[in-house]
Formats: structure tokens, C-alpha cells, sequence
């Protein structure tokens, strides 16, 4: 039982119980940190620690570590093995567009249907082509379901689509059976880099598409080389 207006997860922490027995449970994981934020400090909490990830696949928790894109290596806890990851590359400098469409295309041939599919951008929202607000109202033939502010109440309202489009950064904590992660470039897979992606292919319960520019294929492809 939390008491009092608390104004965000930091201020959350650290408020006292009004009660003297009550019992909080903080979650975090400093390895999905997006905002390099400094972890919490929770002075005199018990902390349990686990590197067992239950929802990725196998295959994908070995591309994950293959990447080395946590500190220590994640366990995979999931019975199911998933499916590498495909990557569909454009040229620097190009729109992902046509990619990402391909590899939507391509999910839903393999029996997805566009509503267990997640399209991803590994950009802020304000940067995002695909998924800012000046982004497409269809992808691949599907009408795109993007978030379009929030309610009185502070619920957040959807338009009217099949085929949810976020960001990285707001689908956080949020997860689909196939999850394309588009917009990814860079030249180095230095820490953001690395915290962005693995927030991202987290997010799939069996299967990821990585639409990359070309020198962030290569970047990826010489850390799996290393």
C-alpha cells in the first residue's frame, strides 16, 4: 500500500509507508535503462538479483549474448526455442520504409496476423519516420495502430488500426509475438546503442526483424564476428 501523491518512480522509492508493515516490491533492471538514468538507490532493502530472461526464446537470448549486449550473459528460461533473427538492410542514408514493409510482408506470410505484431522504432518519437506522427497510416496493406495522446484521465488513446507502431521508449515493459525494430542506425554499438537494442529484441515472445542501414548491419555483424 503506497500513500500520498507520489510524482514518479524515483520519488516512489523512496517514499515512507504511512503503515508500518506495509511491503513494496521494486522491480528494475539497470541493463534496460534508456534514459542513463543512475539505478535507484534502496538503502536497507533486500535485493534479489536473477539473469534468467523467461519470455525471449532461446534463439533469440543467443543472438542477444552473441551481441554482448549485457554485462554479464542473460539465461534463457523459456521452453520455446524461437527463430533467429532476419535482417533486412537498406542503403545509408535511405528511408527504412520499403524494408520495414518487407519484413511486415514477410511475418504475415509466415501465419502472423498483423494485430500479434509489433513494429518498433529504436528512434525517439519526435525523430521517427515511422513511428512520429507524420508516420504512415498503413504498412504493408495493414492500417497502422499508433498512440494519439491521452484521455483526461491519463489513459492513453489509439487510432484505429491492426498494427501497433511505437518506439522503442514507449513499448518498453510491453511485448508481441513478432516484433520488427526498424530505424536502427548507427556506426559504433557503443552502450546507448546496446541498451536500445536489447530493450528492443526483449520485447518478442518468438520472433524479431531488424531493419538496419548498412553500416549499422556492419557494426552488428562484426560484434557477432568478434
Amino acid at each position: 500500500q503506497i500513500v500520498g501523491e507520489i510524482e514518479d518512480e524515483y520519488d516512489w522509492a523512496q517514499q515512507p509507508s504511512s503503515k508500518p508493515d506495509a511491503r513494496l516490491l521494486w522491480l528494475e533492471d539497470p541493463e534496460q535503462s534508456l534514459y542513463e538514468r543512475d539505478p535507484v538507490a534502496l538503502p536497507g532493502w533486500v535485493a534479489l538479483a536473477s539473469p534468467v530472461n523467461y519470455r525471449s526464446p532461446k534463439l533469440l537470448v543467443e543472438f542477444i549474448n552473441g551481441l554482448a549486449l549485457t554485462d554479464e550473459p542473460v539465461e534463457a528460461g523459456s521452453a520455446v526455442m524461437g527463430f533467429v533473427p532476419a535482417w533486412y538492410v537498406h542503403e545509408n542514408g535511405t528511408s527504412p520504409l520499403a524494408a520495414t514493409e518487407l519484413a511486415i510482408k514477410e511475418l504475415l506470410a509466415a501465419g502472423y496476423s498483423a494485430a500479434n505484431i509489433a513494429v518498433l522504432s529504436l528512434r525517439g518519437l519526435s525523430a521517427s519516420v515511422i513511428a512520429g506522427d507524420a508516420g504512415p497510416m498503413r504498412l504493408a496493406g495493414e492500417r497502422v495502430k499508433r498512440q494519439t495522446g491521452f484521455d483526461a484521465d491519463g489513459n492513453a488513446q489509439w487510432s484505429e488500426g491492426t498494427l501497433l507502431v511505437d518506439t522503442v521508449f514507449r513499448f518498453k515493459g510491453q511485448a508481441a509475438d513478432a516484433v520488427v525494430i526498424t530505424e536502427i542506425d548507427f556506426e559504433v554499438l557503443g552502450q546507448r546503442e546496446r541498451r536500445r537494442l536489447f530493450v528492443a529484441l526483449a520485447r518478442a515472445r518468438l520472433q524479431v526483424a531488424l531493419v538496419t542501414s548498412e553500416r549499422a548491419a556492419q557494426a552488428i555483424d562484426a560484434r557477432l564476428g568478434e
